[in-house]
């Protein structure tokens, strides 16, 4: 072997282990990038997760708010009043403030007290019968109020005919 052929063939060696080290060193980098790439998916699974969970406490705090917010009203007796058909109730829940009856049919209603009905406070809720030359099978009422944020709510439920007299029954989802 010459002197070239020996240089020749120690450059191709070093060429050689220089391309070795090299696709060693881009192995290793692929999988730093790979492990990186994990990492990173992983942060922003996590951080999905988090945003999921913050997204569904602010709700269920809405939730939470609205249902603490809200009037509750246990109906308590009802009867016959100078024309008048009334409803007992307690009522359970929020403060109701500015209360007003509204029923269709061309039936006329009323709330007392309608300023304010405080938490544990009893109340009426009152239809005038007399005025109806017939009472109708049902009567959708509802009582509109501001609640303790001054915001307008309403309560709607139906009326319905008791099946002996001429008097509405309890309002049925609150019996």
């Amino acid at each position: 072997m010459t002197p070239i052929e020996i240089i020749t063939t120690s450059m191709a060696g070093v060429a050689l282990f220089v391309a070795l080290l090299a696709r060693v060193d881009s192995r290793k980098s692929a999988a730093a990038a790979e492990k990186s790439a994990a990492a990173a998916q992983q942060a922003n699974d996590l951080i999905a997760r988090q945003l999921e969970l913050a997204t569904s406490e602010q709700n269920r705090q809405a939730q939470k708010e609205a249902a603490e917010n809200r009037p509750l009203l246990a109906w308590r007796g009802a009867g016959p009043a100078d024309g008048w058909q009334y409803f007992e109730f307690i009522n359970q829940g929020a403060v109701m403030s500015h209360a007003k009856v509204d029923v269709d049919n061309g039936l006329e209603g009323m709330i007392e007290p309608k300023d304010v009905i405080a938490t544990g406070q009893q109340g009426k809720l009152k239809i005038n019968v007399a005025k109806a030359q017939q009472l109708p099978k049902t009567a959708n009422c509802s009582i509109e109020f501001s609640d303790k944020h001054d915001e307008r709510r309403k309560i709607s439920f139906t009326l319905t005919i008791a099946p002996v007299g001429k008097y509405f029954s309890f309002p049925p989802e609150f019996a």
